[in-house]
């Protein structure tokens, strides 16, 4: 009877044991869920920050896109200006070459 009982306080202390290894395997579940959960949030922020350098690259080109067209602009009026430049000093010539004709 004695050694029933001791059995019996055996098995209930293995039963006790088993249940807390359940629960600590559960722990573990639940820490390596978290721990993903985790990973996934730094993938996610590094996703977040891959963005936004790729919109401050955006905005640089878009920076760059309007500096050119500023730069093809002005090269426009130089252009403009050059060709008025040149008109200027043809109606010069001719002025001077009807000034000569009225001295003749």
């Amino acid at each position: 009877m004695e050694q029933q009982e001791e059995e019996l306080a055996c098995m209930e202390q293995r039963q006790e044991e088993l249940a807390c290894m359940e629960q600590q395997e559960e722990e573990l579940a639940c820490m390596e869920q978290r721990q993903e959960e985790l990973a996934c949030m730094e993938q996610r922020q590094e996703e977040l920050a891959c963005m936004e350098q790729q919109e401050e690259e955006l905005a640089c080109m878009e920076q760059q896109e309007e500096e050119l067209a500023c730069m093809e602009q002005r090269q426009e009026e130089l252009a403009c200006m050059e060709q008025q430049e040149e008109e200027l000093a043809c109606m010069e010539q001719q002025v001077l070459a009807c000034m000569e004709q009225q001295e003749v």
